[in-house]
């Protein structure tokens, strides 16, 4: 479920006395000041204000007020903000804004048949480097191993447990629904790649399947040449939300990757010949949540790298793995692998770690994710992770915006 970080607005409102019967009350307010407001997290404990927005992070904003004697009846609150976003009136006094810039927010208070002046607070807004998980969940049920992937400059997800697929408007940040493939039961596909304007998924029946986002349209390849529930292990597992094993699925110089998961095994796919081929077996058998990436030409798996002109692994400086603090994933962008470790945003050529951000006192909203492995994709300014394997039940997908 989705949660909003509650500002409570504390609005002073004067009382007011009557001159005659018939006259009504006077709504009045004082400005505000940081002095008279507070935040309130989900079990109700008053803290601190902290007025720093993120880039669309959204908040619910909450004002609360002392109504004169002869206040009779509900209240209203009009919002509305200074700089570039969006504002709504959910109900009562609540409201909430997605900011995209910085700006004040500003509120109306009417009751009574009265309306304060307006009041506003000017909020700090961040968006370089900030790390944010989107207040609306994922709009399908959860499920593990959620694939998604940048086809075309396009973001597409869905798929793991479900037969679902959708796009994300990067944009507005909405997910819209597109066609997934039919007549499928009991369907799962842990990975997937794209090549240059299509996608291309592998279900658990060993079928390769083809995305054309030009005509939303999926299209049966055929069979691969390998058992997917073997070369997983599926079958060691008495239900599928135990599979907690990464399975790769990457595109690289043209062609396509897929395995590992639970066992050792790697096949390349050439859309060309539309063939796949067997390539040199993991050193051991994967461990629990590992991170996977290709740079330069070279797959990195947990603590291996994989080098396809010699079709061979080899240990690696790092291990890519949740136990050393990697989380949430790893994604290219402009040239560069991006990933974190220990919450912090760091570049990585899969050997060597340059820090993104400096400590400031910004730092707290520019933490990623922990403990959790997720499946990402880039676009522009932007990477975007969905749920792969972690240690908790999440359906959110998360965000990061790039200096």
């Amino acid at each position: 479920m989705k949660s909003l970080f509650t500002i409570l607005s504390i609005l002073l409102l004067s009382a007011c006395s009557f001159l005659k019967e018939e006259d009504s009350c006077t709504l009045l307010s004082e400005p505000l000041s940081k002095e008279s407001i507070v935040s309130r997290d989900n079990n109700a404990n008053v803290a601190a204000f902290n007025n720093t927005f993120v880039f669309r992070g959204r908040r619910g904003v909450e004002v609360f007020y002392q109504p004169g004697d002869c206040y009779i009846g509900d209240y209203s609150t009009e919002w509305s903000f200074t700089g570039e976003g969006s504002t709504e009136s959910v109900n009562g006094n609540l409201g909430t804004l997605e900011a995209l810039s910085g700006g004040s927010i500003c509120v109306v208070v009417s009751a009574s048949g009265n309306r304060s002046e307006q009041v506003c607070q000017e909020i700090n807004f961040i968006k370089n480097n900030v790390w944010k998980a989107y207040a609306d969940e994922f709009p399908s049920p959860f499920t593990h191993h959620r694939v998604i992937l940048n086809i075309g400059g396009r973001i597409f997800s869905g798929f793991g447990m479900n037969n679902d697929w959708f796009e994300l408007d990067t944009a507005t940040f909405t997910w819209t629904e597109r066609n997934h493939i039919p007549n499928l039961v009991d369907f799962n596909a842990f990975a997937g790649f794209s090549i240059q304007d299509k996608g291309y998924l592998v279900g658990n029946n060993s079928i390769l399947y083809e995305y054309s986002p030009a005509t939303d349209s999926w299209s049966e390849i055929g069979n691969t040449p390998f058992n997917v529930a073997q070369v997983l292990n599926l079958g060691a597992y008495d239900f599928r939300e135990e599979y907690n094993k990464t399975v790769l699925g990457l595109s690289m110089s043209g062609k396509g990757y897929f395995g590992l998961g639970d066992m050792f095994y790697l096949w390349e796919y050439d859309p060309s010949t539309k063939e796949w081929t067997e390539k040199a077996q993991y050193p051991e058998r994967p461990g629990f949540y590992n991170h996977g990436f290709s740079y330069e030409g070279k797959i990195f798996f947990g603590d291996y790298i994989y080098d396809p002109t010699t079709d061979s692994w080899e240990k690696g400086n790092q291990n890519f793995n949740v136990s050393e603090k990697f989380s949430p994933g790893f994604v290219e962008m402009d040239g560069k692998i991006l990933g974190a470790q220990n919450g912090r945003s760091i570049l990585t050529d899969g050997n060597t770690f340059n820090k993104v951000e400096e400590d400031d006192e910004y730092l707290p909203y520019k933490l990623a994710p922990l403990e959790t492995v997720k499946n990402g994709a880039s676009v522009g300014r932007f990477a975007f992770f969905v749920e792969s394997t972690s240690k908790y039940k999440d359906n959110s997908w998360y965000y990061y915006v790039k200096n």
